[in-house]
């Protein structure tokens, strides 16, 4: 069995567009559930947090299911929550009614003023990209870190010369930095970060950040 991350998705970009980073962090013995809903002009972003959480019970059942082919595959235990832009605030709408989440990666967050921020008490990464113009760090990834006051572990990278869409398949916007390593550093902190805290493998931070 892996253990489970859900992935939530921005405005206006369903699950497939991040396919490259989805099968990355895969790669690493993760079974990683992409919502696919909420991808119209509009996002509610409650909804997309309730679709998220009905998306984990129902992996669940299916490995429970021998006749599923998740049969076996979701660990037990608590879950990992991954989301960009606005799929970053869905987490913090999920987290008011499911506690088995314990671990956060949030890249390029749209910040809202959540309480569930401050109570937060696992380890969570906030990544932010300089350029960002959508959703700049400075008021949200960074305040993101700020409010997390409870957390065990508190992350915060800033890819200097990044957009708001570096984690997608394609570039969508123009940055100082190409989208190409873009896209490698949002892999490499989020692959890294993952695997740190919820395999043990505390020695990667070693590469990401030095000591």
């Amino acid at each position: 069995p892996y253990p489970v991350v859900i992935f939530i998705h921005g405005w206006f970009a369903p699950p497939a567009f991040y396919r490259k980073i989805l099968d990355h962090v895969a790669s690493y013995g993760f079974l990683v559930l992409g919502v696919g809903t909420e991808i119209g002009l509009t996002m509610n972003i409650p909804n997309a947090a309730h679709d998220a959480h009905a998306l984990l019970y129902w992996a669940e059942e299916q490995g429970q299911d021998s006749s599923s082919f998740l049969h076996g595959m979701p660990a037990d235990g608590p879950w990992t929550a991954w989301g960009h832009s606005y799929g970053g605030a869905a987490i913090f709408h999920m987290l008011e009614y499911e506690d088995r989440i314990d671990l956060i990666a949030l890249m390029e967050g749209f910040h809202f003023d959540l309480p569930a921020i401050a109570l937060f008490e696992g380890p969570m990464m906030s990544l932010g990209s300089s350029h960002d113009n959508i959703a700049p760090p400075h008021n949200n990834s960074r305040v993101f870190y700020d409010e997390a006051v409870s957390a065990e572990r508190r992350v915060y990278p800033e890819i200097v010369g990044g957009g708001h869409n570096g984690s997608l398949d394609f570039p969508f916007g123009i940055d100082p930095m190409p989208h190409s390593e873009q896209h490698r550093l949002h892999r490499r902190y989020l692959g890294g970060f993952l695997r740190a805290e919820r395999l043990g493998e505390e020695n990667v931070y070693l590469h990401l950040f030095g000591s």
